[in-house]
Order: C-alpha cells, then structure tokens, then sequence
C-alpha cells in the first residue's frame, strides 16, 4: 500500500483492447482522466486526454469501438476502482508542441451500460408494479441476472433498508455491484414506444407511484460501485438509518497538514459556493408551494380542478430522515399564505383515460395516479434543489451520488474565528460528482442539495 496522500489518485492499469482482443497498454499515455457521475444521468461518463507518441489513433487504429480496463486506488482512504468501459467517442484531436505526437479525448462508459445502449424496447407492460417492470427491463436488456444480495463482507455492518427496498447482486460483476430497487404501488398499463432500456427504465420511473415515499421522486442513475431506481427519499432515509455510511466534511476550518491528523485533511472542504441562497421568483413560478391541475377525463368527458397545497400537503421527509414540518421552511407561514396562491398556482394539464378511485374493475387501466405524481415530483424537487451548493476538495473517490454527507460549515466571512453557519451546515445529498485526474493528483467536485 501507498503512503497516505490526500490528493493522490493512481491509475495502476489501463489496457485497451481491440475489437479482435488485440490488446495495448496505454497506461503510460495517460495525461489526464475525468470522471462525472449524477442522479440525473443514467450511466456514469468518463474521458481521458492522452499524448500519442506511438502512432495508436492512426496505426493501430483506434476505431471507437474498443474496450477499455482501468484500475485505480486512491491513496487517500485506499479506495480502489476496478472499471470494464467502452470508448465511444474520440475528439480534440491536435498535435503537440514538438510535433512528436498527438493530444486527444477519449471518451467511455461501463461496458454494461454500452451495451444495454444497443437495444431499443418496443414492449408492453400490464398489470405489474412499474419497479417490477423496471426490474424485469434490467435483466434482459442488460444482459444482467439479479439475484438476492448476500452479506457485505466488505462493510463494517449490516445495511438497514427502508420502504421494502431490495438489494440485489448485479449478475456478471461477482458480487461487487449491487442494485437496489425501491417497489413502487399500483398497477402499470404502458407500451415502451421505441426507448433505449436507460430511456425506458426512465419512463417507468416518472410513473412510479408510492405512498410510503410521497415525493415519488424515482430515479433510475448508475454510480461506479451501483445501480440504483429510488426516490430521493428513499436515498436519504437510507443513510440517516445507517449511521456509519454517512461521510463527514467540513468547511471553513483551517485545514491541517499534520501527518498525525489524517481524517481531517480528507473531510476538508477547500472552496464551497451558494450559487443560489433565494429566489422568491422560482417560488412563486415552479408550483414548489402550489400547483393546480386540469384534470380532462376522457371517458366521463368532463374536466376537474385539483389543487395541490404544500403546507398542507406534508409528509415529505427531511435531510435527517424525519418528517418535515412547516416551521422549518425558509418562508413564514404567514408570508406563505399571503403570497402563494391558487391564481398564481403552476397549472398544467393530465389526461384520465382510467378508472378512478372505486370504480368496478372493467376494461379500463387501474388508477395510474398522474396526478398526484406530478404535483408531488413538481413540489420535492423544487424545495430538494432550492439549496444547492457545489464543494472543491483533494481526492475523496469514494463520494458517489445517491449517497449522504453531513457538513460542518463555518460562516462565509472574512473573520477568523467565524461561527457555524446553520442554513449551510447539515446533511446534503450528493447531486453529482466529478473527479480530474491529472499527474496523479485528483480535484474533486461536489453538486450537493439539501431539502429546505
């Protein structure tokens, strides 16, 4: 094992191979590498800029459809990568300096997403829970059997899932990706109309329902160690009920160098912004506290107003996996009231062509809850990104989106001894993540969001 080094990320092989298995070791061309991964992205994306200098991209030749092994340890918490990837797309391609050479991006994708991206989906799916559809796509489009997981060993405790989560071993990878599926209620009736299973699985998740997670914000993302298809909930309540999967950051601290004091140089926060603190016009225009539907049953053939409070809605969960209540909102109250109201309301328009609540079992599709998923997704969404903040810091490859990170945050000013920043501090969800690689020294940056 390496020394400890905070910022040190090293790339201990990356083999490229050919359509054919002609393999090569590009390892030493290597000048730079990028990895992005986010909850709104269905595969994570990475890119490494190379200097040529043997004649590869036109000789060999690169044709973008090799293969690509990579392993790489951070030698900060000895975090280690082992990814399968596929090069797609080749660019900025320029000659260096000397002219002995040439500069160019490669970029890729895990192989099992690469793959799963070949297929199209033109498939029904009737009277089955959306997550149980979403599950079923998996398997046969990315060629990957889900199995029941078996005990992490890897883990220093058992993991304690919420809302009837299943965790599942992710076929072809030997135990070391797993996928976790939240089950969704009610019974689907759609057609994938011609989707890639990343769009497809997408669809599903728009239209999942729950009632035990009332965001119904689902979402379907991969992660370098995961897949995941959850609400943002259901990621939060995740952590808060597993303690020790919660990582520690702080920011505003005066940061040590001290060999002795390793755990604070890792949680260390270098540069942290608030791009957006408030913004009543997004309050007002979003539908985050109220929105109105125009409801246009087709079968009946009428049209019905249904509107959606957010102070008396509820329910929502916090960042510490309670219940939230109104008394935490940012607004008053008394100004919530005032302000935001059915005339100023966002409106949009759902069409039923399905029973409603009751109705005796007929030829029509069950209640698919259109909705009040929209109005739900529309209003958690809305106060998930109100506060949002991106953090810079060294290393750390072991923050991946979907996950919990509580910080510590001191006030932003000028002042030595600042005091703790209370709107800032807390615990925030992981948004995105992005990794420059670039002579073995990695700069991290975090997209967090936190409910408010």
């Amino acid at each position: 094992m390496a020394d400890f080094a905070p910022s040190s990320v090293r790339i201990t092989k990356a083999e490229m191979s050919a359509f054919n298995n002609d393999t090569r070791d590009i390892l030493p061309l290597i000048v730079e590498i990028n990895f992005a991964q986010s909850i709104s992205m269905p595969s994570w994306q990475g890119s490494c800029k190379v200097l040529d200098t043997i004649g590869l991209l036109e000789h060999w030749p690169i044709r973008g459809e090799e293969s690509l092994e990579l392993e790489l340890i951070g030698d900060d918490l000895n975090t280690k990568w082992n990814l399968d990837c596929q090069v797609y797309k080749i660019d900025d391609v320029e000659p260096n300096e000397a002219a002995t050479g040439l500069f160019y991006t490669m970029h890729f994708i895990s192989k099992i997403s690469y793959e799963a991206s070949k297929r199209k989906i033109i498939e029904s799916y009737s009277k089955t829970k959306a997550s149980d559809s979403a599950k079923r796509i998996f398997e046969k489009y990315y060629n990957q059997k889900l199995n029941p997981s078996t005990e992490d060993t890897t883990q220093a405790e058992n993991e304690t899932l919420n809302f009837d989560i299943k965790k599942y071993d992710v076929g072809n990878t030997s135990g070391r990706r797993k996928m976790y599926i939240q089950p969704s209620e009610g019974q689907l009736k759609v057609i994938i109309p011609n989707l890639s299973p990343q769009a497809a699985i997408d669809f599903l998740a728009i239209r999942s329902y729950s009632n035990q997670s009332p965001s119904c914000m689902f979402r379907f993302f991969e992660t370098i160690s995961n897949f995941y298809y959850m609400t943002d909930e259901a990621l939060i309540k995740r952590a808060t009920d597993n303690q020790y999967q919660i990582k520690r950051l702080s920011y505003g601290a005066v940061a040590t160098r001290d060999p002795t004091q390793p755990i604070s140089q890792v949680e260390t926060i270098e540069k942290m912004v608030n791009p957006s603190r408030i913004n009543l016009t997004t309050d007002l225009f979003e539908g985050g506290y109220k929105n109105r539907a125009i409801e246009i049953d087709l079968v009946r053939r009428n049209a019905t107003y249904r509107n959606f409070d957010y102070t008396e809605k509820g329910g929502f969960i916090d960042m510490e996996g309670k219940i939230r209540k109104m008394r935490d909102d940012s607004h008053s109250e008394d100004f919530i009231s005032d302000t935001f109201t059915n005339e100023n309301a966002k409106r949009y328009i759902t069409i039923r062509d399905f029973q409603q609540p009751g109705s005796i079992s007929g030829g029509l599709r069950s209640e698919q809850y259109f909705t009040e998923i929209i109005s739900n997704r529309m209003a958690h969404s809305h106060h998930m990104n109100r506060l949002a903040v991106t953090a810079a810091l060294t290393g750390r490859i072991d923050i991946e989106p979907g996950q919990v990170v509580q910080v510590d945050a001191r006030e932003m000013t000028s002042v030595r001894n600042q005091e703790d920043n209370d709107k800032l501090s807390g615990n925030y969800l992981v948004y995105a993540t992005n990794h420059a690689i670039v002579t073995g020294n990695c700069n991290t940056e975090l997209v967090l969001v936190k409910y408010d």
